[in-house]
């Protein structure tokens, strides 16, 4: 059995390994000859610089013609590192049984420099083995008292992907194994090491790395594939394998102590990548990344670099804006958050019991693994962000018009309304938090809006709206006379908004009598399609979603519109369609609509202009004012609607406004409907 070792957490800021530019193909899927085979694919690869200055790339082929597991080792040579296309120099070696080795069971080469030896570790599918070589082109196998090949296997099945890393006079050894049986407290695949002074005799294996987050979804021995241990600047920085072809991902650890990454702990894990199987080479001061290619078509190679995730703080009570911000030290004001130039990974925290007027315009960028954050610190309420003067960045508290920025746990109260008469255009300008057009994998979360009569508008695209709290915007509208509040305005595709409580959208006056909603889609400027909008709690808004169309600056039909798992007890409409809508679907929903106010808007649930939406495996509950469907009859075909239920809460017949479907029911369960509860905003 394994044993494991603890370590501090490392300190946060520190260098993360990004991808720095475009790929660069090195190899492709060899000629084996007699042992071609459909479906043969380099996997597992090794690279070094050979004694003649020419670099060297030997791959594990899998899927080959030979027998047994199906794989050998083929090489490639390259004058450069850099070249593209390396020359094909042909199959390098093959297992022999008559030592030991099953039969195609090469595995995950890697070569060690040492005293001008060059030694290749590699797996032979249960162990792992030792050959080496002078001009480290021929390798000879290294054989045990046994004349067998084998350093050693274990503790796990199919131990392999072996590389050796030297740290002062020791050499440590990092691989993988895995077991559908593993020992109480222990993972079913984990990373090992073993220490060793000699390169030959080799101690007992340490686990320093297994489950937590990158299993999930994972087989149960992928997870902890190909490790790969770069040391730097006094940082053990662990490359962790879960998945290859075009779904990659490597996760990356950094930690103070060699033999530990963490064991169902992700406190360690500092980004991730969708990269297979990489190896980290250094030369001439660069450093390169050299992974498997997303088809598994062959080997590429991209410039790595380190870039350090900063953190910055503020806080409006105690803190200084001549200070350097940091969490001793913190700025003061946004105006001065705003000076510095954020880059991927930083965090921008402001500190809870802080109160902040105006705006920030965030404008830089961070990137999928390593997004820009702004979030809390400290203890106490949540800071607080107003910006009433529709002046300061259209009245918006947080403009976002970078990529990949996160906002996490603020508190917004009181921003800016849009002037009375205000165009569309105006309209779209305005919103506590504000995601710009062309500001595009962003995620607004956990946060709080009070008394913002546009709480989040959202222009980017690949945007996720989840968890936010919106609510009391109904002592004013949000442009008079014709727009009420908005909870969550979306102006563009591929939009997610999930898990949020809106509660208190609507406004009683202006040109309808009666206007404003928790979510609408509308900006004819841009496309609208795979908008995806679940599980939200939303309660006494003029309306769950509508579509515009007429009153829109021009008219864009929507597509991929999804609207699943909510639960709705507003007034008005649940959705109002009026746009042409395509491949939409609207299902599992509860929607109560017995909450009565007067305006222009007839009051039913599904108002589908133009048809195109699948309505099915909704709970709906009306009384004897509210119609079901309404709107254009012709489009409420009987295959539109199925497997619906349909209550009166008032004892009357369900007014459904058109046929059923021989899926659905309707009954009456008057007088009276319980009150529903959110228990933690779901």
């Amino acid at each position: 059995m394994a044993y494991t070792l603890s370590s501090e957490m490392v300190n946060s800021n520190h260098p993360v390994p990004v991808i720095d530019g475009d790929w660069w193909d090195i190899a492709g899927v060899p000629d084996l000859g007699e042992f071609n085979n459909a479906g043969m694919e380099p996997v597992d690869f090794g690279i070094w610089k050979a004694a003649d200055g020419t670099w060297q790339l030997w791959s594990c082929i899998r899927n080959t013609s030979i027998g047994g597991h199906s794989r050998l080792f083929y090489r490639w040579e390259g004058k450069q590192l850099t070249d593209t296309n390396w020359m094909p120099k042909g199959i390098a070696m093959m297992s022999d049984p008559s030592i030991g080795e099953p039969l195609g069971g090469l595995q995950a080469p890697f070569v060690l420099k040492e005293n001008n030896i060059y030694y290749m570790f590699y797996g032979d599918w249960d162990r792992i083995s030792l050959a080496q070589s002078v001009d480290g082109k021929q390798f000879e196998r290294i054989l045990n008292d046994k004349s067998q090949t084998g350093l050693f296997e274990g503790p796990y099945e199919n131990t392999r992907d072996a590389m050796v890393l030297k740290v002062d006079d020791r050499f440590y050894c990092y691989y993988t194994g895995h077991t559908s049986n593993p020992p109480v407290g222990e993972d079913s695949c984990a990373v090992f090491c073993r220490i060793s002074t000699d390169l030959f005799n080799w101690g007992d294996p340490v686990i320093v790395c297994s489950g937590g987050s990158p299993t999930k979804g994972v087989w149960y021995g992928a997870d902890s594939e190909s490790p790969f241990v770069v040391h730097r600047n006094g940082l053990f920085y662990l490359f962790r394998n879960q998945l290859y072809g075009m779904g990659a991902l490597n996760s990356q650890y950094a930690s103070d102590n060699p033999l530990y990454f963490g064991i169902r702990d992700d406190s360690r894990m500092i980004g991730q990548m969708n990269v297979a199987a990489p190896e980290i080479v250094e030369h001439d001061g660069e450093y390169y990344i050299v992974a498997l290619k997303p088809n598994l078509d062959g080997i590429r190679m991209a410039k790595l670099t380190w870039k350090t995730a900063r953190k910055f703080y503020v806080d409006s009570s105690g803190g200084n804006d001549e200070w350097n911000g940091s969490e001793d030290r913190p700025w003061k004001s946004l105006s001065k958050a705003s000076t510095v130039t954020l880059q991927p990974g930083d965090t921008l925290f402001f500190a809870r019991g802080s109160s902040f007027t105006g705006g920030i315009d965030i404008k830089d960028s961070g990137e999928k693994r390593h997004p820009i954050v702004l979030t809390t610190y400290g203890e106490g309420m949540m800071p607080k962000f107003s910006n009433p003067d529709p002046t300061v960045l259209n009245g918006n508290a947080i403009r976002l018009s970078g990529n990949h920025i996160v906002v996490d746990g603020l508190y917004f109260h009181d921003c800016a309304p849009a002037a009375p008469k205000a165009s569309y255009t105006e309209v779209w300008d305005v919103g506590a938090v504000r995601i710009m057009l062309g500001a595009n994998y962003c995620t607004v979360k956990n946060c709080e809006f009070y008394n913002c009569q546009k709480g989040i508008q959202s222009t980017g695209e690949y945007i996720l709206i989840t968890g936010n709290y919106l609510h009391s915007a109904c002592s004013r509208p949000l442009s008079p006379p014709d727009w009420g509040p908005i909870g969550i305005h979306i102006g563009n595709s591929h939009q997610e908004v999930s898990y949020n409580v809106i509660r208190d959208y609507y406004y009683i006056g202006g040109s309808f009598g009666a206007d404003g909603g928790a979510i609408e889609i509308d900006d004819g400027r841009n496309p609208k399609q795979d908008i995806y909008i679940h599980h939200n709690y939303t309660s006494s808004n003029m309306g769950f979603l509508e579509v515009s169309w007429f009153a829109d600056i021009a008219k864009t039909e929507t597509h991929d519109l999804r609207i699943t798992h909510n639960m709705s007890d507003d007034f008005q409409d649940f959705v109002m369609l009026w746009a042409p809508v395509h491949n939409t679907v609207i299902e599992d929903n509860t929607i109560i609509r017995t909450r009565q106010v007067k305006n222009d808007i007839v009051p039913a649930v599904f108002i589908c202009d133009y048809g195109g939406a699948i309505i099915r495996r909704n709970l709906v509950i009306t009384d004897s004012i509210t119609q079901v469907y309404a709107g254009k009859k012709e489009y409420y075909r009987t295959n539109d609607h199925t497997q619906n239920i349909y209550l009166s809460a008032d004892g009357s017949r369900p007014n459904i406004g058109t046929e059923l479907h021989p899926t659905e029911h309707m009954s009456s369960v008057g007088p009276y409907v319980p009150e529903l509860k959110v228990v933690n905003s779901w």
